[in-house]
């Protein structure tokens, strides 16, 4: 597993590039909910599920009430089952300004795959020292100066020159492995839209 946030794949899927127009075109704030959804699409059958998860019908998701849409949805999230052995999937998506707290998924051998990209799409890593300490102080100041990204990130950089922020490319797989990260969408304008996903 890797410790830092890296790219292992890019995918080459004609589906995946029909769904990258879609999500790019999908910037109604009266379409989309505010703030940041996840949604589990998906979960292996010999997966066990708390009594809290369940399985959302990708036809009842307000972005899939178009049939061909859903249709290529689901031979995308197919051909993905084919490359790794995937144990849980969710749809993300991020309205402007809106972010998820610095945490470590520890062990958990998660992915990521954005279907759309920005310059303003902001991924966080840090590493070493006292983790948790260090995700509850970034999660704060991140909040504080969640209209001004470009401040938080020179003082992110400044805070530890180990840090690192990685604007996420479309279709590029990330593993994030166990290293302290955030997801931040610092854009004015766009939804940002991904796929995280948990393999054996």
């Amino acid at each position: 597993m890797y410790d830092h946030i890296t790219i292992i794949a890019d995918i080459q899927n004609e589906n995946f590039d029909i769904l990258n127009k879609y999500f790019d075109s999908l910037n109604d704030s009266n379409y989309i909910d505010n703030g940041i959804r996840n949604f589990l699409i998906y979960a292996d059958e010999n997966y066990l599920m708390n009594n809290e998860e369940y399985v959302e019908k990708i036809e009842k998701l307000y972005i899939f009430k178009n049939n061909e849409i859903r249709n290529i949805l689901n031979l995308s999230l197919e051909y993905l089952r084919s490359l790794f052995s995937i144990r849980r999937i969710w749809l993300m998506s991020y309205s402007p300004k809106s972010n998820i707290s610095f945490h470590v998924d520890s062990e958990l051998k998660r992915h990521l795959i954005c279907f759309n990209e920005d310059d303003m799409f902001f991924n966080y890593e840090c590493n070493g020292g006292d983790l948790h300490k260090r995700n509850l102080s970034y999660t704060e100041n991140l909040e504080k100066m969640i209209n001004d990204p470009l401040k938080f990130n020179d003082f992110f950089l400044k805070d530890d020159p180990n840090n690192k922020i990685i604007n996420s490319k479309k279709n590029k797989i990330y593993s994030f492995g166990d290293c302290g990260h955030s997801f931040f969408n610092g854009s004015d304008t766009k939804y940002r839209f991904n796929l995280v996903f948990e393999i054996f």
